[in-house]
């Protein structure tokens, strides 16, 4: 199979409308928010501990315990906090109140706090209690931060500023029903360029299907799509063999989506932002490809 170079130019890219915007990649969102609440706390904790010790104990308190103590808690918190799920896309941009989980890691940051002060053996001049009063600081800068973190993330989306690996999808119209595009964007973090519908269903030996597959490639090859993504039912065998030996021509990686009887499944638990993983499909050469097929390479 051979792309048509000729076709190329009528594709419209929806990438190209955006070119010159400021996009924000989907896989630094996690980082750039565990870093946001890392200086917070550190932050928090140092203002808190020093006024604490200024003002009640009348001393000058300790600057550089201070911050050790909020860089120690906040890795523990910024750890906690992946572990609940806190920084998931998914989670930030639907009404889920997250006040529960953030106590929760605040009150093991606090812990972790208290056994680091235990090994110091108070040899400095940080008292627990203006220790305790920056966690406590902390822990409101993180719940207040929290809301205006969530009204931020979801203004980026609707502003499509968010972007994530560009991906090409083909399967069948029953399968792509079931994953629209921002769903994609918000679980596995695919920025969908186009989708290509296969026709009927069965697609084997179908010259239509195979004129889709062509489109699918070269439209994959005119965005610089990052992968292709196959949304067939994963119980058709044979189905998956006829598309997966034809996308065997590009060098790109090729996934399946969860079909529609797993995503049946996974909407039972949308509460805990569950999400399936992709299946990653390891194509066979092109060499091994048409020698294993009897049908003439198409043009």
């Amino acid at each position: 199979m051979t792309i048509n170079s000729d076709a190329l130019p009528t594709i419209a890219g929806r990438s190209s409308s955006s070119e010159g915007r400021l996009c924000l990649s989907y896989h630094h969102i996690e980082p750039g928010l565990i870093g946001v609440d890392c200086a917070l706390i550190i932050g928090a904790n140092i203002i808190g501990a020093l006024l604490f010790s200024r003002i009640v104990e009348a001393t000058a308190g300790d600057l550089p315990v201070s911050a050790g103590l909020g860089v120690i808690t906040s890795i523990a918190y910024g750890h906690a906090a992946h572990c609940c799920g806190l920084y998931r896309l998914n989670g930030l941009l639907r009404g889920r109140r997250d006040a529960f989980w953030i106590a929760l890691c605040c009150a093991w940051m606090a812990a972790v706090m208290a056994a680091v002060l235990f090994l110091m053996k108070q040899d400095a001049n940080e008292s627990p209690a203006a220790a305790l009063s920056g966690t406590i600081l902390a822990s409101g800068a993180l719940l207040v931060a929290r809301a205006g973190i969530k009204r931020l993330v979801r203004s980026a989306m609707k502003h499509n500023v968010i972007k994530g690996r560009r991906v090409v999808l083909v399967g069948t119209d029953h399968e792509l029903a079931h994953h629209a595009s921002n769903e994609l964007l918000m679980r596995y973090g695919m920025d969908e360029i186009a989708r290509f519908a296969l026709p009927g269903t069965d697609v084997v030996g179908d010259a239509m299907a195979q004129q889709t597959i062509i489109r699918t490639l070269e439209r994959a090859h005119y965005e610089n799509a990052a992968e292709i993504i196959l949304a067939l039912p994963l119980e058709q065998q044979d189905q998956l063999t006829w598309a997966l030996d034809r996308l065997s021509v590009t060098g790109l990686p090729v996934r399946l989506l969860p079909d529609a009887s797993a995503q049946s499944l996974l909407n039972r638990y949308e509460r805990n932002d569950c999400t399936l993983p992709l299946i990653n499909v390891a194509l066979p050469s092109l060499s091994k490809a048409r020698s294993a097929s009897h049908e003439p390479a198409l043009s």
